[in-house]
């Protein structure tokens, strides 16, 4: 039994092309389509994303192996980090020992002042920053690029799940506190202390949510494209230091035009982004810098990422690990 476009309950045998062309058309792919226990979704899209995914393995295993020549100095760079991947002896020998050493660093910030003067090296160990950023085709010509930045990515799949009525998204965020403490247990943090971070990173995480766009506003694109001035959205981002960020990253080829994905976020910056909110961010950078990393490092943390994976996966590739 479905229901058709306008809503009326209908065998399945008696669809319509003129009823229901979606349901007509694609009725009995759905009835034998399986989506796969680590995908969201099926269909030929993912059968792609499987079949290229399987090639370009292959490829890495025959230049690692020898097999085949590495044509290029970066895709050596890329085949000796598919090696120290695959090194899951060393990997577990080592521990969270490499990443505790970036964990203290960004521990170590006392206030949100050095945190800005520091910025740019902290963002490269993988400390989280109170923006997102990124190069992009710009909409406008495409065979150009251009600097992009939106507000910062939040836990749960969409800033709906964080309203108070959503029993959902309590459920899920109840399932990422669990999975976060499993995962700070590796750290030398007092246990005291794991659950205040986790705690923590929630808080603010919540507070992020009220800013940045839903996944519904983020579907009209179009509004995604605001070209500014760097001036500008240094002045909407005070106290935070843009400008030397952007330097930081370029020197004298820093961007004079940013375009800003998601103008609210950056006009209530400051709500989000302030001494009070700092420690509360900080902790937050601290967890997710955590869970972005473990996939990166022993198999017993990565099997403990049950938001992202499934104990029922038989092979995983080292390099497709989401930042969570």
């Amino acid at each position: 039994m479905i229901k058709n476009q306008k809503g009326e309950i209908m065998e399945k045998k008696e669809i319509r092309i003129q009823d229901d062309l979606y349901h007509f058309v694609n009725q009995e792919w759905i009835d034998k389509a399986i989506i796969p226990d680590d995908r969201s979704s099926a269909g030929g899209f993912a059968e792609l994303d499987i079949e290229l995914e399987k090639l370009l393995m292959q490829e890495f295993r025959d230049m690692a192996s020898g097999k085949n020549e590495i044509p290029n100095e970066n895709l050596q760079k890329a085949i000796t980090l598919f090696k120290a991947g695959l090194d899951t002896k060393k990997r577990d020998e080592d521990g969270i020992k490499p990443l505790l050493v970036d964990l203290h660093k960004l521990d170590a910030v006392k206030d949100m002042k050095e945190f800005m003067e520091n910025a740019f090296a902290l963002n490269e160990i993988g400390s989280r920053l109170p923006f997102a950023y990124g190069v992009g085709s710009d909409m406008k010509d495409s065979l150009k690029h251009c600097f992009e930045i939106a507000g910062p990515s939040i836990i749960l799949p969409d800033t709906t799940y964080y309203a108070e009525e959503n029993e959902k998204g309590a459920k899920l965020i109840e399932v990422w506190k669990e999975m976060a403490l499993k995962l700070m247990s590796f750290t030398d943090l007092s246990k005291e202390d794991q659950k205040d971070y986790v705690e923590a990173a929630v808080s603010y995480d919540k507070e992020i949510a009220k800013h940045v766009k839903s996944q519904l506003e983020w579907a009209d694109y179009v509004k995604a494209h605001n070209p500014m001035s760097v001036d500008e959205v240094e002045e909407q981002m005070k106290p935070f230091p843009f400008k030397k960020f952007l330097f930081d990253i370029y020197k004298d080829k820093a961007p004079t035009t940013i375009i800003v994905n998601d103008p609210r976020a950056l006009k209530e910056f400051g709500e989000y982004w302030n001494e009070e909110t700092f420690p509360l961010f900080k902790k937050w950078s601290y967890v997710r810098l955590l869970l972005g990393s473990c996939g990166s490092l022993t198999e017993e943390m990565r099997e403990k990422m049950k938001r992202e994976y499934t104990t029922k996966q038989k092979k995983k590739y080292i390099y497709n690990e989401k930042n969570i």
